[in-house]
């Protein structure tokens, strides 16, 4: 319906200069968590680190109480994380690095599995989605010769 029924503050942890902070969220299932189902993993642009929250969303109607889990980095060195995606068909979860044109396979204990180079073609990677045929789509601020044009890439 769009109405908004509540609001998790991560700004205490979520924190980077103007347009280089929280930039990338996924909800990753975990089956041993038992009141919610699992946690967000939230990307921090300015320097790729991925904080694990736990947010009452199932146990609860109205908590907005947020709890940190972890903080980790995937690639040490490397920021820009732009997007996530958890691909249910293979519990793994998919980060894009946009600057440095590399996608990161992990699992969800956040063990790096392969780190991807992405094709030149595609550049300002800010989204990224998994099929159930293991298709990647990744969408663009804007085309590779450098018009307003924003595009989807299906690899």
């Amino acid at each position: 319906t769009g109405v908004v029924r509540r609001t998790f503050d991560l700004s205490g942890r979520m924190t980077g200069p103007a347009n280089a902070g929280l930039e990338a969220l996924v909800f990753v299932p975990d089956a041993s968590d038992l009141t919610d189902g699992g946690n967000f993993w939230a990307g921090l642009q300015n320097t790729g680190e991925i904080f694990v929250f736990h947010l009452p969303i199932q146990s609860s109607t109205s908590s907005e109480i947020v709890t940190y889990v972890r903080t980790f980095t995937p690639v040490s060195g490397r920021a820009d994380i732009s997007d996530m995606t958890y691909d249910r068909d293979r519990d793994r979860v998919y980060a894009i690095y946009d600057s440095a044109n590399k996608l990161v396979v992990m699992n969800t204990a956040g063990t790096v599995l392969s780190d991807n180079n992405l094709p030149l073609t595609a550049n300002d990677q800010e989204g990224i989605a998994v099929d159930g045929d293991c298709h990647i789509y990744i969408g663009e601020d804007q085309a590779p010769d450098g018009s307003k044009d924003h595009q989807v890439w299906k690899y």
